[in-house]
């Protein structure tokens, strides 16, 4: 092309950096540092990557620098797609050094020779996902059904085997990604690591794999479950017996939705989603639930549920419903997802009149200043003396700070949170240390240095306890802690 100069690589090299650390919520970020090589199709590590060796990381990229220079990233941990990247001249528009390269890109010659590459791309894109789609599908049909319930993976995550499962001849799982008319689409390959990777040059836009979908067709009854894993899927059936759908990813699940929302129009369908708080704490964004409220807000399903975790749980990653099954176990499982699916299922006039909303309707009152008070002596002017108070409120609010800087400052007496209130002589707390254990109070208290008379902050750690009794304990203890009565549960 004439006049044509070449975009220099390190304005590529920059602006493709750029992209795969901020598209996709950063789901295309590398873990590493990576050198950026152009025309060549390269794998690179991404998060939750268990092998390190960049040559067998989830991600791929490729830079085309011919042409208008473009691109695309996939991490096959959630998708095969690729999301599309193109160079962006405007960027540098105005800068004296770089202008030409804006000026050029706006030329009618330029234009032609960018479209005429990138139809070149498309021919050789779609030939390459012909091959791919054909290559999946025949190594899926070839394969064996899976009949061992003791593979790792699904002995490490407590579930069976349900709906078209397949393996290849490593052992690893094979699950057909189907749309909703049933046709063939992908394949993700599970290994016994837990590591997932979908078959390449396929496309997961709009495919899930399902667990007795086809029953929900004549039975209205129970509500449609979409969730993102296999293992979470399977942990929802076992439990509930409704059809689940499993988007694979929380990028499949506004496709999944939209599908299932037009062919079953009659029935409830919603979200049990991943909780991603250790995702959101980092980063500042819970890809599992702005996924999912976004896609039940716009198809306008029926609720979304989520798994709450405790700090320990939530640190380690633990995000899904499998996750809770396999932490807290079926009995507290089963009652979460009873709740949740007996309040998805109701009308809206059924919501109105669930008994035990109306009790909490009564309940409701307003702050008065003027309403007649009962004297009641308190400690530290918080804490009514000789009841037991509680502090609800979402997990990773503060609660245990609180409570700790609280008995803190009451063993010693005077001014307590700061001088929010005052206690004048020293009192005894005793804490029964439940979902965080001893050593986070441990932790804190190193950190923070507050002054204390330890003597008079006593700690109970129920872990300890049940590894001693083997039980599971609750502690009943009257004011003032003088006697402690331990029954069991």
């Amino acid at each position: 092309m004439a006049n044509y100069q070449p975009v220099p690589e390190h304005l590529i090299k920059e602006q493709f950096a750029e992209f795969l650390n901020s598209a996709e919520g950063g789901a295309l970020a590398p873990i590493n540092n990576i050198e950026l090589v152009l025309d060549k199709e390269t794998r690179y590590c991404v998060a939750g990557d268990q092998n390190k060796r960049e040559s067998a990381g989830a991600g791929e990229y490729c830079i085309h620098s011919d042409g208008c220079p473009a691109g695309y990233a996939i991490n096959y941990k959630y998708s095969s797609d690729a999301v599309k990247w193109r160079f962006d001249f405007k960027a540098l528009k105005g800068d004296k050094q770089y202008d030409k390269y804006y000026a050029m890109s706006q030329t009618p010659e330029f234009k032609a020779e960018a479209k005429r590459v990138q139809d070149e791309h498309k021919e050789q894109e779609a030939r390459a996902k012909a091959e791919g789609l054909a290559n999946a599908k025949a190594e899926f049909n070839n394969a064996p059904k899976l009949i061992n319930p003791e593979l790792k993976y699904l002995k490490n995550k407590k579930v069976g085997i349900h709906g078209e499962l397949k393996s290849d001849k490593y052992g690893n799982i094979l699950l057909p990604l189907r749309n909703i008319r049933g046709e063939f689409k992908s394949m993700q390959r599970i290994l016994p690591d837990g590591s997932k990777r979908f078959a390449k040059d396929t496309s997961t836009s709009g495919a899930f794999f399902n667990i007795d979908l086809d029953k929900a067709k004549d039975d209205t009854s129970k509500p449609i479950i979409i969730c993102e894993g296999y293992a979470t899927g399977a942990t929802l059936y076992e439990i509930t017996g409704c059809p689940v759908v499993c988007a694979i990813s929380c990028y499949g699940i506004d496709k999944t939705a939209e599908a299932l929302r037009k062919e079953f129009k009659q029935h409830k369908i919603i979200i049990m989603a991943d909780n991603d708080a250790e995702t959101a704490r980092k980063q500042g964004n819970n890809p599992g639930l702005d996924h999912a409220d976004a896609a039940n807000k716009k198809y306008k399903l029926d609720g979304v549920f989520a798994p709450q975790f405790d700090a320990f749980l939530q640190a380690d990653g633990k995000s899904d419903w499998n996750d809770y099954f396999c932490e807290y176990g079926e009995e507290k499982t089963r009652a979460k997802l009873n709740a949740h699916l007996k309040w998805a299922s109701m009308s809206e006039e059924q919501r109105e009149d669930y008994s035990p909303l109306q009790v909490l309707l009564k309940c409701r009152t307003k702050l008065d200043k003027n309403a007649p008070l009962q004297q009641q002596e308190t400690i530290a002017g918080m804490f009514p003396r000789d009841y037991v108070s509680v502090i609800v409120a979402a997990p990773g609010i503060g609660k245990t700070w609180n409570m700790q800087k609280l008995v803190d400052d009451l063993s010693l007496g005077g001014p307590i949170l700061n001088g929010f209130a005052y206690e004048p002589k020293p009192l005894k707390s005793l804490i029964f240390e439940g979902e965080a254990g001893e050593q986070l109070l441990l932790k804190r208290a190193k950190l923070t240095q507050w002054d204390a008379d330890i003597d008079k902050v006593i700690v109970y750690d129920q872990d300890k306890i049940f590894l001693e009794t083997g039980k599971t304990l609750m502690i009943n203890s009257p004011a003032g802690f003088k006697h402690i009565i331990v029954k069991e549960l």
